[in-house]
């Protein structure tokens, strides 16, 4: 009885109030608390596939608890099932490092994740499964997107490479060795040369391993064209890098070339809040769009908006991005996107400007400028943290069981009250 009431996943109110009514006696047993750690792990489960959130099964269980005629010994079950809700709810219990015992909950309810493959192609909306351990890894995380196109990751950090009948083209080049996996994932597929490399932007994260391409293809008898736009060849040499400059210069505004029968289009943000070359890039026959730092799929941005040195402009960013025609979304970081990702990342910040206003308006009826403080520096962080700790206790109800909220949305919600001071 008990074996078919822990395998239902339709109620989970159920399952708390059978269970608890199969007993007579009034104090808890050690199977008692066995089974009660039964839920507690069914319940997980069903909050990090969306099923229910801990809120409304905490509120639900208060309404269970309220029952008339409930026995000492279903109240005592029903009370330590809402002690370890609460403790998962409460911000104290956790830590930045905080990780779900089922692993963390998918940012898109119902995403499938699958292994990866680089013969067979994904599917639009589906992810890789266990990418974060084998980000841990840093050897080679490589998916077939297309019969043309492959995301390759090491690391932490991916890109995009696209096959013809002549050549490789390369999507930025990624750093601190991953230059070499990714020539090693282009050399897992194909025979043809590396004869093109894009810089998206300036970030030498993203491209300080471009020797590494230019030895392969002095080794191959290649001249290798590397493209980026004007603006980033600019920030480059303003920067003083001593990376390679482009050989092929594109406007930044709106340009596009031309790699065999593919097009890829480049088109500035308007107001680019990462970084002052931020770019969309476009392979059109394909339909895949890469642009690093935005949106890492199946995580919450990292940390600052993954370094933006601003939030103002961010969302018009995103909703700029979205209007493109793609299937997939290479972010640089994170998991293989979709345009399902955008909208989950417009809503996030869309609910962090929600609880963040809700707090800062609460803030006004608290008084931290009071002599206890010392200072009316120390009122001002006091009044800050209230904010910032007030608004992760709502957010952390939808976000909390996701991949690095607890520790960039602290982060997040300074940002955005550095854009309204």
């Amino acid at each position: 009885m008990k074996k078919q009431i822990l395998n239902t996943t339709v109620s989970i109110i159920a399952i708390v109030w059978l269970l608890s009514t199969t007993y007579a006696n009034y104090t808890l047993t050690n199977n008692d608390i066995n089974n009660i750690s039964l839920i507690e792990n069914k319940i997980e489960w069903l909050v990090n596939n969306g099923k229910i959130t801990y809120s409304q099964l905490e509120t639900k269980l208060d309404k269970l608890s309220s029952k008339k005629n409930i026995s000492e010994k279903n109240q005592a079950i029903l009370n330590e099932i809402s002690l370890r809700i609460s403790e998962k709810m409460t911000p104290s219990k956790r830590n930045f490092t905080y990780k779900p015992k089922w692993g963390y909950a998918p940012t898109i309810a119902g995403t499938i994740f699958i292994e990866p493959s680089s013969t067979m192609e994904l599917k639009v909306g589906q992810k890789i499964k266990n990418l974060t351990d084998k980000s841990y890894e840093f050897g080679i995380t490589l998916q077939k997107l297309t019969p043309r196109m492959y995301w390759v990751q090491n690391g932490f950090y991916n890109s995009v490479f696209y096959v013809w009948d002549n050549g490789v083209l390369v999507m930025d080049t990624l750093a601190w060795g991953g230059g070499e996996k990714v020539i090693a994932a282009v050399k897992s597929v194909t025979d043809l040369p590396i004869t093109t490399l894009i810089y998206s932007h300036q970030h030498e994260d993203h491209i300080g391993d471009v020797q590494f391409f230019l030895d392969e293809a002095e080794k191959r008898w290649v001249n290798l064209e590397i493209v980026s736009t004007d603006k980033t060849k600019e920030a480059m040499i303003h920067n003083g890098s001593t990376l390679t400059l482009a050989t092929k210069i594109l406007d930044f505004k709106n340009d596009s070339f031309k790699f065999e029968d593919e097009t890829i289009s480049v088109e500035w943000l308007n107001n680019a809040a990462h970084v002052s070359d931020s770019a969309t890039w476009l392979f059109e026959n394909e339909k895949v769009l890469h642009i690093p730092d935005y949106v890492n799929p199946n995580q919450v941005p990292y940390l600052g908006f993954g370094g933006s040195h601003t939030y103002n402009w961010f969302r018009d960013d995103l909703t700029q991005i979205q209007k493109h025609n793609f299937d997939y979304f290479s972010g640089g970081h994170g998991n293989i996107g979709s345009k399902a990702d955008l909208s989950f990342m417009l809503e996030y910040t869309a609910n962090l400007e929600l609880a963040l206003a809700q707090w800062i308006e609460a803030s006004y009826n608290e008084n931290f400028f009071i002599a206890k403080y010392n200072n009316h520096q120390a009122s001002a962080k006091a009044e800050r943290d209230f904010i910032i700790s007030t608004s992760m206790d709502i957010l952390r109800d939808t976000y909390g069981e996701m991949y690095g909220f607890e520790a960039s949305a602290p982060y997040q919600l300074e940002m955005l009250i550095r854009a309204g001071e």
